[in-house]
């Protein structure tokens, strides 16, 4: 029986599914107990991408060439505000639960440019992410 070749979209699906299964690799071969690195401030940390849902929606904040994730499940467990440092910067984050968005600021009250998306994708671009996680510190 003759087989026909992989077209252009099933290489597409095969790379996407190669590189699912590097990043699920490196995920189990560090260990759960390894996964948790702390960062420099109480409240955030740094995750392997395994542990995230991959379409939760998050903010994600870049101030001076540091990036940051703001899981919306993590935000919804604050009081609706909160202050963090992202990039040695002081900003503010704003939840609304209402209409779950929510906007980042700096410290004089300036909206910053944040993206709103899925956390596959802001993982994608960056790799090297902290990620708010409330109640930590």
């Amino acid at each position: 029986m003759r087989q026909e070749p992989p077209s252009s979209v099933d290489g597409l699906r095969l790379r996407i599914l190669l590189r699912r299964r590097r990043a699920l690799s490196r995920c189990i071969r560090i260990g759960p107990e390894a996964m948790h690195k702390p960062s420099h401030r109480p409240g955030s940390m740094r995750l392997c991408s395994c542990l995230h849902r991959a379409k939760e929606r998050v903010l994600g904040v870049d101030v001076g060439g540091a990036h940051k994730a703001y899981p919306f499940a993590e935000l919804s467990k604050t009081g609706g505000e909160l202050r963090d440092r992202v990039g040695g910067r002081e900003i503010i984050v704003r939840f609304d639960w209402a209409n779950d968005s929510a906007r980042a600021f700096d410290a004089a009250g300036h909206q910053l440019s944040t993206i709103t998306g899925f956390w596959f994708a802001w993982f994608a671009f960056h790799p090297e992410t902290e990620v708010f996680q409330a109640g930590r510190g």
